[in-house]
């Protein structure tokens, strides 16, 4: 699968607080048996919103952001499945607070999907 493109949106569901994005990559952990990450929707060439609408969402607001605001902020972004729109930030072991105010930072502020 091609790199990503710096100014290709990526949108995640929820309010991204510490504690979700904790759990997410506990998640992640558990199901890739070792592998701490944070999942997240992109589709070059396509807006959040269109994103959003494919990934079927179960949240009422989406945060977003550009692959390439995510990787100033420290993180590398790679496509994690050839089948669909899904992308991940691989972590080196469980995050921290600093870890996820970073990735907070690098999303706009939550909004309503369409909104």
């Amino acid at each position: 699968m091609p790199d990503l493109p710096e100014e290709a949106v990526v949108v995640r569901g929820g309010y991204m607080r510490n504690k979700s994005l904790k759990i997410s990559a506990q998640v992640h952990c558990d199901e890739t048996g070792g592998q701490y990450g944070w999942c997240f929707w992109c589709c070059p060439g396509k807006t959040a919103d269109e994103i959003a609408r494919d990934a079927d969402f179960d949240a009422d607001v989406i945060r977003t952001s550009t692959v390439g605001r995510i990787r100033l902020a420290g993180f590398e972004i790679a496509p994690d499945r050839d089948e669909d729109d899904h992308v991940v930030v691989a972590l080196n072991g469980e995050p921290d607070g600093d870890a996820c105010k970073r990735l907070r930072d690098a999303f706009d502020e939550a909004r309503p999907i369409g909104g």
